[in-house]
């Protein structure tokens, strides 16, 4: 595969899928580091909330666009991992996917701030469980609209 034929092929993703989907992980996003994991994630990072009050506009686009883009991975990735593996979508297969990337790819990649920055295992554990969670959500929704 090419530069161009991903690119091409970019065209073909079913973008209401993606976009409803980002949303649902940004939903997911604002559970995970709202009421459920919030106070011990700001902890472990050194963040103060005052009151709880929710981000700034500026970070809630920027999170947004986070969302949008691993969306776009989601879309692209999950359908190539069906065909390489040869099986039909089921959520089974969509958990699977979600935690083949999350774990193996973005955690393993975040681990290293554990290692080298000496970051909290704890705020790790949050972040990766966020996106295992996240991904399979919007993997699901994805899913069900295309």
């Amino acid at each position: 595969m090419t530069f161009s034929d991903f690119f091409d092929s970019l065209g073909e993703l079913e973008w209401l899928a993606i976009l409803l989907g980002t949303v649902a992980m940004f939903v997911v996003g604002w559970l995970w580091y709202g009421p459920l994991f919030g106070r011990r994630w700001a902890a472990g990072n050194g963040v103060t909330n005052p009151g709880g009050q929710m981000p700034g506009p500026s970070v809630l686009v920027k999170g947004f666009v986070q969302a949008l883009v691993i969306n776009i991975g989601i879309a692209y990735f999950i359908p190539a991992l069906h065909i390489v593996f040869q099986n039909e979508p089921s959520i089974e297969t969509l958990v699977v996917s979600s935690f083949v990337l999350s774990f193996f790819v973005i955690a393993a990649a975040f681990y290293a701030s554990v290692i080298y920055l000496k970051r909290s295992t704890t705020v790790w554990a949050i972040d990766s469980g966020y996106y295992f969670v996240g991904i399979a959500v919007a993997a699901f929704v994805q899913d069900l609209v295309a």
